[in-house]
C-alpha cells in the first residue's frame, strides 16, 4: 500500500473530479464516502474506483479527529495514490508529505 498525507488541506473538489482526474471523463467508476453530510471545506471521506473489477482504487481518510485535518491518500498503486495526492493538494492547498505527521 502506497500513502500520502495532505497536512491542512483547504476546500476539497467535488468528488467526482477526482475520479475523472484519475481515469479520464468517460471513465466508468464506483464512489463511496461523506459529501451529503461534509462538514464545512467539503467531503473527508472518498474511495474512488474503477469498474468493472474495482481492483484501481484511492481511498482518502482523516488520519483523526484532531485538527489540523490530515488526510491520508493511498493506494495500491504508487502511480495512482501519487495522482491523486497531487490533484488533491493542486485544488485544495495544503502541505503533501510521505511521512505520516507526528
Amino acid at each position: 500500500m502506497f500513502y500520502y498525507y495532505l497536512i491542512s488541506p483547504g476546500e476539497r473538489p467535488k468528488s467526482i473530479s477526482v475520479a475523472r482526474h484519475l481515469w479520464g471523463n468517460d471513465s466508468d467508476f464506483d464512489s463511496d464516502g461523506n459529501d451529503d453530510e461534509a462538514p464545512v471545506g467539503g467531503w473527508t471521506e472518498l474511495t474512488v474506483a474503477l469498474r468493472p473489477e474495482c481492483e484501481n482504487r484511492v481511498d482518502v481518510d482523516p488520519i483523526d479527529d484532531n485538527e489540523p485535518l490530515v488526510l491520508a491518500i493511498r493506494s495500491e498503486s504508487a502511480d495512482l495514490a501519487k495522482k491523486a495526492a497531487l490533484f488533491l493538494q493542486l485544488h485544495s492547498g495544503g502541505e503533501l508529505s510521505e511521512q505520516a505527521p507526528r
